[in-house]
């Protein structure tokens, strides 16, 4: 059985691919899925890369009670959304 989430939540740091490789992997695939990325890393890079790949949320773990649940929200409409902490510029 093949899943279709509307929204996932991805990890940077996971085992065999990162989150950001299979976000990339989600976008070339033409997945309707968004991406929400859930990580520890707040460097610009990371975020640009994140959202380069496709990703329309960055959360970063230190905010996960206050952001993850707007986050979902925002990208399930389609609006990005970066926590507010990250050093994104």
């Amino acid at each position: 059985m093949l899943i279709k989430p509307d929204v996932a939540v991805l990890d940077i740091s996971m085992p065999h691919m990162t989150g950001i490789e299979v976000t990339a992997e989600l976008k070339r695939n033409s997945s309707d899925t968004k991406v929400v990325i859930l990580t520890i890393h707040g460097d610009p890079d990371f975020v640009r890369a994140g959202l380069d790949a496709g990703a329309l949320g960055y959360v970063l773990k230190s905010d996960l009670v206050t952001d993850l649940t707007e986050a979902i929200s925002s990208v399930y409409e389609g609006r990005i959304f970066v926590s507010p902490n990250c050093a994104f510029l």
